[in-house]
Order: C-alpha cells, then structure tokens, then sequence
C-alpha cells in the first residue's frame, strides 16, 4: 500500500473571492442597521416618560360664569347739537336760567359725569392648550393656552349714571333750564364684546396618580394677559389688558396617541385706568327736562376707568398627542420600531434619490442624518 505524502510547501492555498467590480458589499445594510438596533435593544421598549398632548375646547364643551364689574368718571363740556346749516331744529345752549330764545346763540358748558354698572353672565369658553405629563417627575407642565372666555355672548349690563353742571345754563329747542347740581342720564348699558386669556409664559404644576392606569391629577397656575373689550351706551369701545394668573386644574388621562382632559379655571381680570385722558368728542347725549328732551353734544376726557372680571368655567376635551422627533413611524411609542423604520426609509433614499429620512432637512440624506436621527431618539427616551 503506498502512502502519498504532501509537504506544507505544496499545501493546496485557496483566496476570498472577489466581488465584482463595482457591486455593493451585501453587508453593509446589515453592518450599519446592528449597531443602531443594539442600541434600541440596551434602551428597552417602554414608552417615554414624558409625553405632551394639545387639547381643544370646542364651543359648547365647556361652561362657566362671568361676575363683571365696571366704572368711569368722565369730565369735559356739552353743547347744543343745533348748526344753522346741518341742523337748525336742533337744541341750542345758553347761559343763566332764563331769557328769550331767539337767535343761534349756542355756548359750551362744563360737566362732570360717573357711570357704574355690575352682573352675572353664563358662558361657554373656549380655546386650546397642551398638557405635558412627566410621571416620573411627578410634574405637569401648560402651553399655548388661549381662550376665548365669553364664548359667542356679548353680555350687557344695565348702567346706573348721572352728570353734574356746576354752571346754571338753559336750552332752546326745548325750552328748559339746567339748574348747576346732579342729574340721572341715560348713558346705556355696558357691553362687553371681548375677553380673551394668552398665556404669556411657562407654568409648571403637580401631576399626581389616582389609582387608576394611565390617569392622574394636575394643576397649574398659568400667567396670562387679559384682554377685554368693553362699552358704556354711545362711548366708543375701551379695550383692557391686565396681566393675570390662570389656576388650571383637572384629571387628564391617556392612552397611547390620545387623551382626554376634565378641567375648572378661575380668571380674575383687574384694571384701573387713571387719566386725564383724551376721551370721545361731539358723542351724543341726550338729556330730559321740563321742556323735553334735550339734545347735547359732549366733548369727553375720561378720568378714571376700573374694571374687573372674575370668570370661572369647568369642561372636559379631547387630547392629540405631540408626536416627538423620534417617533419616525408615528405610533405614539419611542421604541426600536423607529430605528427599523428609519433605517428601511435611509436606505431608500440612498436606491432611489428620494429623502423621507432627510432627518436634518438639509437636502441631502447621509449619515448626518443618522446621527440626527439617534440624537431626537434617545431625547425622546427621557
């Protein structure tokens, strides 16, 4: 029997083929897709901590209350609302308490004027706001918050009024005297055609769990600018903006992309507006006496002006989640399914010169766009 022996210098040698020139190594997708899933793998499958939903307030989803309060002190002169031209028929201003009527004589006199006026409305606000829940902090935390607090009412209050003339004048037209002393006139009533809240900074508050999963307590104290919108009778429409303190509180409760949210606020709105300042010119002002009534003109300034409003209202809305950068296949969960879905939507844009995974928005879809990408992901972790 014959042995055949090989020496380790004919040992038979083999090589690693060789691709074809120009073809993609096959690994590569896999190459760069291992480490990015082990990086999901090492930070788990749990939903984020921290999650924001944008709630809105439809009409009629919510009712409240509105205790309104308003004042001015007016001063100024009034004057028959006769022209020889334009008006001849119209009423006509003279000094002392009696004398003929004849000519076009028409003389200004001096007032002083005090309006007050006070109610309760029903309303129905309104508006938008966003919650963000972080259990693990315990906290919750308000933005965007805008309402619209009257709802589609206007309400208006009867006005209580009178004016003073601390000169003795009569009228023509019709005839009557305007001994000096204090007068009752009806100025109208006050309307109120506008009262919003814009919050104006961040609020944050408690958040706490009622037993119940996916449910918890919040309340937090949201600045906001007040702006109201405000008229007495024929007196052009004021406009208030106080600086205030929503308190917002409730149960918010949430469920994967959705939420809902009951809530009570409290809105108080003070303002003090202290003149002199210029106020309307020729407001008509229509004023009994004896002889009838008389048709003044006034030229104002306005003294003073307070208001105040303290609105309350409770209602319940339904909640969108915030969708965060990282969520990249939109299903509410920051987890290891968004680094498949954006890598499976990288590697398209790579075949097909699209750019759904152009993370960074600058034109082109690269590795930047990984790193970007990984970046809002771990964010949206914490």
């Amino acid at each position: 029997m014959n042995t055949i022996h090989t020496s380790p210098t004919n040992a038979i040698k083999t090589r690693p083929a060789r691709s074809p020139r120009g073809a993609r190594p096959a690994g590569r997708g896999r190459a760069l897709a291992a480490p990015l899933l082990a990086l999901g793998l090492m930070a788990g499958t749990a939903a984020a901590a921290t999650e924001t939903y944008s709630f809105t307030i439809a009409p009629g989803a919510a009712s409240g209350n509105a205790a309104i309060a308003g004042s001015t002190n007016l001063s100024g002169t009034v004057i028959g609302n006769h022209d020889p031209v334009t008006n001849p028929g119209g009423t006509m201003t003279r000094p002392n308490l009696f004398g003929l009527c004849s000519g076009t004589t028409n003389t200004a006199f001096p007032f002083s004027a005090t309006g007050s006026s006070s109610g309760s409305t029903a309303l129905s606000p309104s508006g938008t706001f966003a919650v963000t829940v972080n259990p693990t902090a315990g906290t919750s935390s308000v933005s965007g918050l805008s309402l619209d607090l009257l709802g589609p009412s206007d309400p208006s209050f009867p006005t209580s009024s009178s004016i003073s003339f601390p000169t003795s004048f009569r009228t023509c037209q019709p005839t009557g005297i305007f001994p000096a002393g204090t007068y009752p006139v009806p100025l109208g009533n006050l309307v109120v055609s506008e009262m919003t809240a814009a919050q104006t900074a961040p609020a944050t508050g408690t958040l706490t769990p009622t037993g119940t999963p996916g449910q918890y307590t919040f309340a937090v104290a949201v600045p906001v600018e007040v702006t109201t919108t405000y008229a007495l009778g024929s007196i052009p429409a004021t406009e208030s903006v106080a600086a205030a303190v929503v308190p917002l509180a409730g149960t918010i409760t949430v469920s994967g992309c959705t939420a809902t949210v009951s809530f009570a606020i409290d809105v108080e709105a003070n303002e003090t507006i202290a003149g002199p300042v210029a106020g309307p010119q020729d407001v008509p002002l229509d004023v009994p006496n004896i002889g009838g009534t008389a048709h003044l003109l006034a030229d104002t300034q306005i003294d003073s002006v307070s208001f105040t409003a303290d609105v309350t209202g409770s209602g319940s809305a339904p909640g969108q989640i915030v969708f965060k950068p990282g969520d990249f296949n939109r299903d509410c969960v920051v987890n290891t399914a968004d680094i498949s879905a954006f890598l499976a939507a990288w590697f398209a844009d790579l075949a097909n010169g699209t750019h759904a995974a152009d993370f960074n928005a600058d034109g082109v879809t690269n590795t930047s766009d990984i790193t970007a990408f990984l970046s809002a992901w771990f964010a949206g972790l914490n």
